[in-house]
């Protein structure tokens, strides 16, 4: 009994400790509408589905909405999806046949953990005694810098890496600004106040590279050089935790398969294969793309909005000047061969160049 108590006390803190909100979910999908697919995978497919459905659940009324407005200000379409890759599994879910032929279910919890839930919420950070200082700028330009350098100074307490950021990139991620105990000292130009920001951490930690604007291409904070980073996962890790091989892909992905070609990706049989850059563009322009692939499932974003996939072979995206982030994830347990192609101006495709794939150093 006392060994029964201390398993028990063990698996609490294990799990329920850190449970913001739980919730059970049953899937059905019918093999017959996955021709090709192995159990393995219509696993994955559940999976993603489990996940898809329990979001809005797990977040509440944040998430209920497609477009959310606070403060008069958009916050990102993109929070959704995003929210999806924070949803857990719990435990081993159980599969199972369903009622019709060919049905496969699932009866799985899915979880979110309080640090996941704070991410998706508001957050007002209160600073008293901020001054800001420039004696050779107009009364206006001042109060204007001063409101900017505020922003900064929020932003850069949670990710210090923001602080290179364009005027421009900063307002993009304040969703509610507010000023009192105004002083200003005329001959010094000092202007001083008490101030509050309003922001959603989620948006921080996916970084400056979500926000790309025009200053892009004039100022980059990071080291460059040309390839894509590709992780390898296996069959059973849907969250991305373990990888199993990691590499530089600095070659044509054309050449992704010939590329791979190891022991150890042999023995693992990897079912999940990440990759991830910047892909580059010298102006803003809307750039249209071509996927060519022999993997199971494959999936192309750019600027965190889906371009092309399997079925959807041909998308387009709008490209701010600059560094776009670009992320492929691809399903296959024995052919990892894709082709990413963009739009030329006399309406043929061909394959993305290395010269405009980056990854960071």
């Amino acid at each position: 009994m006392k060994i029964f108590f201390l398993f028990f006390i063990f698996l609490y803190s294990l799990y329920g400790s850190n449970i913001k909100q739980l919730t059970t979910k049953e899937h059905c999908i019918l093999a017959t509408e996955h021709a090709g697919a192995d159990t393995d995978q219509l696993k994955v497919l559940l999976m993603n589905q489990v996940k898809r459905d329990a979001v809005e659940e797990l977040f509440g009324t944040m998430l209920k909405s497609d477009t959310l407005v606070v403060d008069g200000k958009l916050v990102s379409d993109k929070v959704k999806q995003v929210a999806i890759g924070s949803v857990r599994i719990k435990g081993t879910p159980k599969f199972y046949n369903g009622k019709d032929f060919g049905e496969v279910c699932t009866t799985t919890q899915a979880y979110i953990t309080e640090e996941d839930f704070q991410k998706y919420q508001p957050k007002t950070l209160h600073y008293k005694d901020f001054c800001y200082n420039n004696p050779n700028i107009s009364l206006k330009n001042l109060k204007q810098e001063a409101n900017i350098a505020a922003y900064k100074k929020a932003l850069t307490s949670i990710k210090p890496s923001m602080k290179n950021l364009s005027a421009q990139e900063a307002e993009e991620y304040i969703h509610g600004f507010s000023k009192s105990n105004e002083k200003l000292n005329i001959q010094t130009g000092v202007l001083c106040f008490d101030f509050s920001v309003t922001l959603y951490p989620y948006e921080l930690e996916l970084g400056s590279d979500s926000v790309a604007t025009s200053d892009n291409k004039k100022e980059q904070n990071f080291s460059q050089k040309n390839g894509l980073i590709a992780t390898f996962y296996n069959n059973k890790d849907y969250a991305f935790e373990h990888p199993i091989y990691k590499t530089v892909l600095a070659q044509d992905i054309a050449l992704f398969k010939k590329s791979f070609i190891n022991a150890k990706l042999q023995k693992n049989r990897a079912y999940y294969i990440k990759l991830q850059g910047f892909y580059y563009s010298n102006i803003d322009r809307y750039q249209n793309f071509e996927l060519k692939s022999d993997v199971y499932n494959v999936e192309v974003k750019i600027n965190n909005k889906r371009v092309v996939n399997k079925n959807e072979t041909r998308g387009g995206v709008a490209l701010k000047a600059g560094y776009n982030p670009i992320e492929i994830i691809i399903t296959s347990s024995n052919a990892y061969d894709i082709e990413l192609l963009e739009k030329q101006d006399d309406g043929s495709f061909t394959p993305v160049p290395l010269s405009k794939l980056f990854i960071k150093e």
